[in-house]
């Protein structure tokens, strides 16, 4: 009989809308931001960076610090993209700008990749895009 109670309890408690909606996905409870950023990840961790490349830049311009951060790494290591060492820095810089607490030590990392020229070109194109993200280039060339 205590068995019977039990699964009666495991079962119907669970469809109850007040317990149910503690268990709802995840991603419902996600800003449209966020379930767009967690799209452009799963895209990139499955090599569709096509994908990852339209939801990430839409998100950077949109100052949203992490897929500035990401699409900082898509830059430095050339994936979906042209390698770009420049747009790395800039996207890194406008990420650490915006709160991005792990951005900084990639924005070392594509600093030490750049010559003079290269880092005033980076620094130059990292204040516009602060200044005016959905401006803010493709390329570096």
């Amino acid at each position: 009989m205590k068995f019977l109670a039990l699964i009666t309890v495991l079962f119907i408690l669970p469809a109850h809308p007040g317990i149910a909606r503690n268990h709802t996905y995840v991603h419902e409870e996600l800003s449209k931001s966020e379930q767009h950023y967690k799209i452009a990840t799963r895209a990139y961790r499955t090599g569709d960076y096509a994908t990852a490349l339209m939801y990430l830049r839409s998100l950077a311009k949109q100052n949203h610090k992490k897929a500035q951060g990401t699409l900082g790494w898509m830059y430095e290591a050339g994936k979906g993209v042209q390698r770009d060492y420049i747009m790395a820095f800039v996207w890194y810089d406008v990420a650490v700008a915006n709160g991005h607490k792990k951005a900084h030590r990639n924005r070392n990392s594509a600093e030490s990749k750049l010559d003079e020229d290269e880092l005033k070109k980076a620094q130059a194109l990292s204040k516009r895009c602060l200044e005016k993200p959905a401006n803010c280039p493709e390329y570096s060339d």
